[in-house]
């Protein structure tokens, strides 16, 4: 399982997300975050394969961060969306 904790900077959120994938855990060095604005959620990837729900009901604006319990190399990186064309 993977844990994820956010705050709305008045309240402090915890919860986990149940990876069904056996194969992604601890063999993976590299996953994928999509936030859809539209849908208000953050949803967890590997590759183009849907992994599971991180966080749902968001709104406002974001500020990111990345965390790991090993070491290794973290990168955030913004795609275009659809609304940049």
């Amino acid at each position: 399982e993977c844990d994820a904790t956010w705050t709305d900077w008045d309240t402090f959120g915890y919860g986990y997300l149940e990876l069904e994938d056996e194969a992604f855990i601890g063999k993976r060095n590299s996953f994928d975050l999509l936030l859809d604005l539209g849908e208000r959620t953050l949803s967890l990837y590997d590759g183009r394969k849907y992994v599971g729900l991180v966080k749902d009901g968001l709104a406002g604006e974001y500020c990111w961060f990345v965390e790991g319990y090993n070491t290794g190399t973290y990168t955030i990186t913004r795609l275009p969306s659809t609304a940049d064309s």
